[in-house]
């Protein structure tokens, strides 16, 4: 059917249930305000046994998601918040008119209310018996045809139908919830304090991104939605919190798709006396902890993959990972050597990328620390420089003076020519990481050593302070 059929067909079927719905409309007044219901349908599954052995009346709310007729019966399942349960109508029950104006009126996603009783059919299923129905909200457009209409393009567009359609979805929606409250409930426990800071900022930093920016007309003065809250989460450890976090909404004016929005939610902590060790320590307690409330016997799955956790984590050195799955060797290589390797693979090392700060020493490979040695913790400078967005964090620790960070959400960045072609070799090779194998390319945060210097503005307050950042 062409679109302009299947535009008549919707609007006919519009037509359609508004007459229901002036039908309803004539019968007395629309939409209550209130309904008075007993039980969801989890809570009936488990009181099952008491409410049939004594006969209560129940009265539940849900929508409609299918509708079998059969003579002077029909049956319907009806969804509510927790799950679904099925009921019954019967003509005997419900009076001649009565039930043939629910058989009727009635369309698949209408919400309605019903009293009745608990019994099983003969299939088995827990089903409640109407004594009594009442109209709670009519559905005017037809929910799409869950196995043609509900494409990705749709589900992603309108979640509101996907989570009407898909019972997986509303499950997915749940999960996160519980996890974020498990890893909000952890942090507590280690004495970390829960703060908020500002989104709207007259300057924006902590990462590199592009920002939305709007105007504060009682002030006359340009803000910016925050692309990190680092900053202002540093200025409490400076203050004397000693360890903070936040669950925070940032925003970064860029490209997007179906897993990179503009609009994401980061959870960043920050502890005092620490160093990056005992960070790493405290992600892979967290990531345990996760992983006996939401898996099983320490495995978690994603997508066709398994990932163990059983046997804890592996800290990896970077380059030395990146060798063992390219089968390239990048230590000590200068740019010539990387634009080499990238001819070889075919990956063109396009000019005008203008190198990092640690590529443009005389000496110093891009790689290594710029002092010979790494310094004491009190002159540690972190500066991150993120190859690409990234799309998933992978428990890879590096233990190594040249510590590398996995990044879990990072704007689109200035690339150097020479981590261009490294990251390109890497994507053709399809190399995976971690416990997780993939066929995605990885994107990874080099962290430099650098001496401190008195005019660095960026560098630690205090000697230990250190950041983890996790996005969800």
């Amino acid at each position: 059917m062409s679109g302009n059929g299947n535009d008549q067909q919707r609007h006919r079927l519009i037509e359609e249930r508004l007459g229901k719905l002036e039908a309803f409309a004539a019968r007395g007044p629309l939409y209550p305000h209130v309904f008075a219901r007993t039980h969801t349908s989890a809570e009936l599954h488990v009181e099952e046994a008491e409410l049939t052995a004594n006969g209560t009346v129940v009265s539940i709310a849900g929508r409609i998601m299918a509708k079998r007729k059969a003579g002077k019966t029909i049956f319907l399942p009806l969804y509510d918040g927790p799950g679904k349960i099925q009921i019954y109508a019967r003509r005997d029950d419900l009076g001649e008119d009565d039930f043939a104006f629910f058989k009727k009126n009635l369309d698949v996603g209408d919400i309605i209310g019903v009293d009745g009783t608990l019994f099983r059919t003969q299939t088995g299923e827990l089903t409640v018996r109407v004594s009594r129905w009442e109209l709670l909200a009519k559905a005017l457009r037809p929910l799409p045809e869950k196995w043609h209409d509900m494409g990705l393009e749709l589900r992603s567009r309108k979640r509101h139908l996907d989570l009407i359609m898909n019972l997986e979805t509303r499950e997915r929606f749940r999960r996160r919830s519980a996890i974020l409250a498990e890893v909000r409930d952890f942090l507590v426990a280690e004495d970390f304090l829960e703060v908020e800071t500002p989104v709207l900022q007259p300057l924006y930093g902590g990462a590199t991104a592009r920002p939305f920016k709007t105007h504060h007309h009682a002030l006359d003065q340009t803000l910016y939605l925050r692309i990190a809250d680092e900053l202002y989460l540093k200025r409490l450890i400076v203050g004397g919190f000693e360890k903070v976090f936040e669950f925070c909404k940032d925003f970064r004016n860029e490209g997007m798709d179906r897993t990179h929005n503009p609009e994401f939610t980061m959870m960043e902590c920050y502890a005092a006396y620490w160093d990056y060790t005992r960070v790493m320590d405290l992600f892979e307690r967290l990531m345990l902890r996760l992983v006996a409330r939401f898996g099983s016997d320490g495995r978690v799955a994603y997508g066709e993959h398994v990932i163990d956790f059983g046997n804890g984590f592996r800290r990896l050195p970077y380059l030395e990972g990146l060798r063992a799955k390219t089968g390239v060797d990048f230590r000590g290589m200068d740019r010539a050597g990387v634009a080499a390797v990238a001819a070889q693979h075919g990956v063109e090392v396009k000019p005008g990328m203008g190198p990092t700060r640690s590529s443009t020493r005389s000496s110093a490979p891009w790689w290594s620390p710029i002092s010979s040695s790494p310094p004491s913790s009190s002159t540690i400078h972190w500066s991150s420089r993120p190859w690409r967005s990234a799309t998933a964090t992978t428990p890879i620790w590096s233990s190594d003076s040249r510590p590398s960070w996995p990044v879990s959400r990072s704007a689109t960045p200035s690339r150097s020519s020479t981590t261009h072609a490294i990251n390109a070799v890497a994507s053709r090779r399809r190399w995976s990481c971690g416990p997780r194998a993939t066929t995605k390319p990885r994107s990874w945060t080099r962290i430099i050593w650098k001496p401190w210097r008195p005019d660095c503005r960026r560098r630690a307050d205090s000697a230990s302070v250190w950041t983890a950042s996790s996005c969800f």
